[in-house]
């Protein structure tokens, strides 16, 4: 049986490997006190700017002791606010003020953010809605910062505002919904080959993002109805996309005209993404047959040979300590000793493959990200910085309706 009862979170790593593991990010975060403090041109973002970087010193301080690291953090967080009190910024959880507040929520700075909530409910009372709908640029996005704010006064008028809007810019597809992206939205070299536009089955683009923040609102009885709907609608829609394919479950997008071609082997895009969002969605919505459904899409996605996942690199957004991380949570939210043991190669890999250290230092797609899966996976402290990517939205609590599935093991 999987206890879909949310658990203390445990280290899934020990012996040498979780040794290793934690040398490797604590050598990262000795490299990353090696940069010089931010300036005001700097990037400020929570995707691989000052806010996500103040995210990992966080946890670095916690899990090391070490002054050095929390000096970072606070050094980070100020300038991050700094760039959102005066310059103009997007409500984007990666790129805008979104990202920044959901970080100082999470270090624990949450009671001076009223006027950032009432900022966003300003915002999204408009209709309708004409803005991205997904995780990093969207309406997921926010989301899932408005998840986390539900202990403040404003927090269940934002989640439910996300939802209306949602409602209004949503589009029927057969028996389901999706959430479309227009070619407009798209770099120029992808609109010339999609002048159509393309519905987008990706985590951090697309509607899986958006069954997960839907799953938050079940998990904590946030506009039920209007919410269980469209999460039905959604889920229907992304299941009929599934492949008969060994390379992948499903395909990276769908477009008039455009034959789906199997998503890589990542959190952004692919197989841990979508099943990631459907044990959330089966949690919330006590639907164990789509909970089930997600452990055998994560454990099929893990266990494809390497070179056919086409991860690369080490880190969070597409990499192998990304993977890692979501079979390691998706093992936390469940049980299954299955995922656990399905994430050892995965770390085992994170370790190994090069981080870029001059390149990339950020949270998403840098070596910062790679030191927090890292540290998760041999530390007790729940990362919840882990809500950034939608794999820790709220789970019914007593009280509520849980969803109680089964797992070959």
């Amino acid at each position: 049986m999987m206890d879909t009862i949310t658990r203390a979170w445990s280290p899934v790593l020990s012996g040498d490997l979780a040794h290793r593991a934690r040398g490797r990010a604590v050598e990262i975060g000795e490299a990353l006190l090696d940069l010089p403090h931010p300036d005001a041109g700097d990037d400020h973002s929570l995707g691989n700017g000052s806010t996500g970087l103040a995210l990992v010193h966080s946890w670095l301080a916690e899990a090391t002791g070490a002054a050095a690291h929390r000096e970072r953090a606070t050094s980070y967080v100020v300038h991050a606010q700094e760039a959102v009190r005066t310059r103009r910024t997007s409500a984007a959880l990666y790129g805008g003020f979104p990202g920044v507040a959901l970080a100082v929520e999470l270090l624990g700075g949450g009671e001076r953010l009223a006027a950032v909530d009432s900022a966003l409910v300003r915002g999204l009372s408009r209709s309708p809605w004409r803005g991205h709908f997904d995780l990093i640029s969207g309406l997921a996005g926010v989301g899932v910062f408005a998840l986390a704010r539900l202990h403040r006064p404003d927090g269940a008028r934002l989640c439910e505002l996300v939802v209306d809007r949602l409602a209004e810019s949503g589009v029927a597809r057969g028996s389901g919904i999706v959430w479309h992206t227009p070619a407009a939205w798209m770099l120029p070299e992808t609109a010339a080959d999609y002048p159509q536009g393309y519905d987008n089955l990706g985590m951090a683009h697309g509607s899986p993002g958006v069954i997960a923040f839907l799953a938050g609102c079940l998990g904590r009885d946030i506009a039920t109805d209007r919410a269980r709907a469209l999460l039905d609608a959604a889920v229907a829609w992304v299941l009929d996309q599934q492949l008969d394919s060994s390379g992948a479950r499903f395909p990276v997008w769908r477009s008039p005209g455009d034959a789906p071609r199997p998503s890589r082997t990542a959190w952004c895009y692919g197989d841990p993404g979508v099943a990631a969002a459907l044990l959330l969605a089966g949690r919330g919505a006590a639907r164990p047959d789509w909970a089930e459904l997600a452990v055998e899409v994560a454990l099929e996605a893990a266990a494809r040979p390497p070179d056919r996942t086409g991860v690369v690199d080490a880190s969070l957004c597409h990499g192998a300590a990304g993977l890692a991380h979501v079979l390691a949570r998706m093992h936390q939210l469940t049980g299954v000793p299955a995922l656990a043991d399905a994430a050892h190669p995965w770390y085992e890999r994170a370790i190994e493959l090069p981080v870029r250290e001059l390149d990339n230092v950020g949270f998403l797609t840098g070596t910062g990200g790679v030191a927090l899966a890292l540290l998760a996976a041999v530390e007790p402290a729940e990362p919840t910085w882990d809500r950034t990517l939608a794999l820790s939205v709220p789970t019914p609590t007593a009280g509520n309706h849980t969803a109680v599935v089964t797992a070959k093991e």
